[in-house]
């Protein structure tokens, strides 16, 4: 069973979404996948700071994302999460559309062999639209910023561990992010946690199961950031996808995944499924 294909799968069955995957498995060297999907989530009940749900106007966002993986060799690999398009919009408003902020992980193999264990270390650019404006459909020269990326430079830094147990692998994954500032005004630090469980059904099909938590060291000082930039943000969430491999080359994923009260209350989101489609290339 290729776990390091396994693990391409496992990085970007959800990258755009809510939830994006990790393991312990580093891509070796000449190996790539790529993923193009597109994500679509809506949603009317935000969780604000204070952990009080709200029914709001329908908020839509859409994005296209692209993923890359390309092992390196010396034990590292090298990926790419690019949100070409995102579009941000209520019932009430036009759409904001844009790129969304890039983020670039350089992936070191700790320990190989049955229990691999990683570090990564990921920049998240702010590439985005930080200031996208949306007209108001109903007030002439009203409207709201809702913009495509949070505005700031932040780094993510992950450690995985994952384990094969023949068909199928689990893993398990703790990371940092290094929150900065937008425009003067700084950001909250974020750590999650989360497992994954997942592995073949048919020689072509693969399935996996995810969970994670998420939660920001303090209460956001700044609630004019509004929930788009994620400050403060805090969360539970689980998904499940799927992944056909037609051949050695070309696949397809599909993905449903949410967020529910769990082990930290939720805080500063919209609450509502997503899902996830998308089409796979590797070279082995």
């Amino acid at each position: 069973m290729n776990f390091f294909k396994l693990a391409g799968f496992m990085l970007l069955l959800s990258s755009a979404s809510v939830l994006q995957a990790q393991s312990g498995w580093v891509k070796e060297k000449g190996k790539a996948f790529v993923k193009s999907d597109w994500v679509f989530f809506r949603g009317s009940t935000y969780y604000n700071p204070e952990e009080v749900a709200l029914t709001t106007t329908p908020f839509t966002q859409a994005t296209w994302h692209v993923y890359g993986e390309y092992g390196l060799g010396h034990r590292m690999a090298l990926q790419v999460y690019a949100p070409l398009l995102r579009w941000n919009q209520f019932a009430t408003t036009s759409p904001a559309i844009g790129q969304g902020d890039l983020k670039i992980e350089w992936k070191w193999a700790i320990l190989q062999g049955k229990t691999p264990l990683s570090l990564a270390i990921a920049p998240e650019l702010p590439t985005g639209r930080a200031m996208a404006f949306a007209r108001n459909l109903e007030i002439p020269g009203d409207g709201i910023f809702l913009p495509t990326g949070d505005g700031e430079f932040n780094i993510w830094t992950t450690l995985a561990a994952s384990r094969s147990f023949g068909r199928f692998y689990a893993s398990a994954f703790a990371a940092f992010n290094l929150r900065t500032r937008y425009q003067g005004l700084a950001f909250r630090h974020q750590v999650q946690a989360g497992a994954e469980w997942g592995g073949k059904i048919t020689p072509a099909l693969w399935f996996q199961m995810k969970a994670r938590v998420q939660e920001s060291l303090g209460p956001g000082r700044h609630p004019e950031l509004g929930f788009v930039r994620g400050d403060a943000t805090a969360y539970t969430g689980a998904s499940l996808g799927f992944w056909y491999e037609f051949n050695s080359v070309w696949g397809i994923s599909v993905e449903a995944g949410g967020f529910f009260p769990g082990l930290v209350p939720l805080r500063n989101l919209y609450v509502a499924p997503s899902y996830a489609a998308g089409i796979t290339w590797q070279l082995q």
